[in-house]
């Protein structure tokens, strides 16, 4: 299975939570057991992957 999720920046740093996003992706394919890969395919962009902290 394969989805796409897009995130367009507007600045040379940017933050995105895309929590919601891979969520939904991953309770729609009805999968139980697995693993979700996430994979940015630009040479200047990552994924940090973190616990979720609200912010002050």
């Amino acid at each position: 299975m394969l989805k796409y999720i897009e995130v367009i920046t507007q600045k040379r740093t940017h933050f995105e939570d895309i929590t919601e996003e891979v969520q939904k992706v991953v309770n729609e394919s009805n999968v139980k057991e697995g693993i979700c890969y996430i994979y940015v395919p630009h040479t200047t962009a990552g994924v940090f992957i973190n616990e979720m902290l609200t912010l002050m």
